[in-house]
C-alpha cells in the first residue's frame, strides 16, 4: 500500500539539568537518578493533549534520532526527558513526539497502546498550541 504516517509532532528543549545519583525531579519529586543524569526540560504537556500517563507508560521522544525515555510525571506544559546518552542535546533543539527522524520513528500507534486507547483519541486530543506539520 502507498499509504504512510504525515503527522510530526514536535516541541523544543527549554533547557537541561544534570542530576546527581539519588536527586530527584518532576512533580512531587517522582523521578529519582539512579546515575548522573541529564535531563532534558520539553515545551509540551497534557495541556497540549498529550495522554497525561504517557510518562509512566513507557512514552519516549527522537533527540538526535535517538530514543530518549520521558521521565517523572507530565506537566501541563511540559515533560521531561532522559538526555544522559545524547550529549549533543542542547537547549533549543527540537525533539520528535510523534514522527520520523533520523530513520527513527514513532508512531501514534505506539502511543495509542501504550496508554490502552486508540490512535483517533490520541489525535484528537493535540491541541492548537502544538506545531503539528503535515508533509506530502
Amino acid at each position: 500500500s502507498d499509504l504512510r504516517p504525515v503527522l510530526s509532532l514536535r516541541a523544543r528543549i527549554a533547557c537541561i539539568r544534570t542530576l546527581a545519583p539519588g536527586e530527584r525531579a518532576g512533580y512531587g519529586l517522582d523521578f529519582q537518578a539512579v546515575r548522573e543524569t541529564r535531563l532534558a526540560v520539553v515545551t509540551a504537556g497534557y495541556g497540549d493533549g498529550l495522554p497525561r500517563a504517557l510518562c509512566q507508560l513507557g512514552g519516549r521522544a527522537l533527540v538526535n534520532g535517538r530514543s530518549c525515555p520521558m521521565a517523572g510525571r507530565m506537566c501541563m506544559d511540559q515533560l521531561l526527558l532522559d538526555v544522559t546518552d545524547v550529549p549533543r542535546a542542547l537547549p533549543g533543539q527540537a525533539v520528535t513526539l510523534i514522527g520520523q527522524e533520523a530513520g527513527q520513528r514513532i508512531q501514534v500507534e505506539e502511543i495509542a497502546q501504550a496508554c490502552g486507547t486508540i490512535p483517533n483519541e490520541v489525535l484528537c486530543q493535540l491541541g492548537g498550541r502544538l506545531g503539528l506539520v503535515l508533509r506530502q
